[in-house]
């Protein structure tokens, strides 16, 4: 076996391992965020893996617009949770916690218009088929 392929094997079962212990920790931290986690800490997992879906989808090579828009709304939305929830943790002062509830419906809002955005994208583009059970250009 040459060096190159000794070393694409190297890494290739490197990356493996990683990806099996970072299944494990997953799983490992979804069963403790069901059993003894705060909405607090949901939302803290919930924004980190919504950042690094949009941050995924951002540096590929073939770009799924309508996937981007999606995340970005997971973002959005996860980050004004997050917001709240710190809030609510620390009893912010009433006018403060009214400001963010404010700022949640034009949140929620914009979220609502980049998944309609992302969807009608997606159909136009044919990745994602209207009405589902017709078969995609794909397929």
């Amino acid at each position: 076996m040459n060096p190159a392929a000794r070393r694409a094997r190297a890494i290739r079962s490197l990356l493996t391992g990683l990806a099996v212990a970072g299944a494990v920790a997953a799983a490992g931290l979804t069963i403790y965020l069901i059993v003894a986690g705060t909405n607090l800490r949901v939302w803290i997992v919930l924004w980190i893996v919504s950042v690094a879906l949009l941050f995924g989808q951002v540096v590929r090579q073939k770009r799924d617009v309508g996937l981007i828009l999606l995340a970005a709304s997971w973002v959005a939305t996860s980050s004004w949770q997050l917001v709240s929830e710190v809030a609510h943790d620390h009893h912010w002062a009433a006018n403060q916690v009214s400001v963010i509830g404010s700022v949640g419906s034009w949140v929620r809002w914009a979220m609502l218009a980049c998944i309609a955005v992302g969807i009608a994208i997606d159909i136009k583009s044919g990745s994602l088929t209207w009405p589902p059970w017709r078969p995609s250009s794909s397929d």
